[in-house]
């Protein structure tokens, strides 16, 4: 057990007014600066390093609300197919995930208005990718996640 394990149990070797207990506050205020580290958003390595705390209530709401749309199978599934094929149209996602072009179309227009996929017209075509890398990036750790939950 650590020393701040021991303190905030109220476990031995917590000597109240000592210099030791000094010294553990100012390790556990260390501890609580890493905490803070570690619940950043994206990893430090690949250049993200916004904090949780600099998130504004707006932008929480706006994160929601982007789970919200993840929240249908559906729409994972349209976006997985993107994620592999960069750009298709409604009729050969429809194809690929053996449903009608009206509800492939419906989902897109969700997903559209959400900003994680964008359209791009060819003639009477209309072709849709990911809107940007962060959607792929999004769909890519969740899924890592997922696999990772079931190892």
């Amino acid at each position: 057990m650590t020393k701040d394990m021991k303190r905030f149990s109220g476990g031995a070797g917590s000597e109240s007014g000592s210099v030791q207990d000094s010294e553990d506050m100012h390790g556990s205020e260390q501890n609580m600066h890493d905490v803070e580290e570690a619940h950043a958003v994206g990893h430090p390595a690949d250049g993200m390093s916004m904090h949780f705390e600099s998130v504004t209530d707006a932008e929480l709401l706006s994160v929601s609300e982007l789970f919200k749309v993840l929240g249908d199978p559906t729409r994972i599934r349209i976006l997985s197919h993107l994620l592999q094929e960069d750009e298709s149209s409604a009729g050969s996602i429809a194809g690929a995930l053996n449903m009608t072009a009206s509800a492939i179309s419906h989902q897109l227009k969700a997903l559209k208005q959400s900003k994680l996929v964008k359209s791009r017209r060819d003639g009477k075509q209309i072709y849709y990718s990911l809107d940007d890398e962060h959607v792929s990036l999004i769909l890519g750790m969740a899924i890592e996640h997922v696999k990772h939950q079931k190892a």
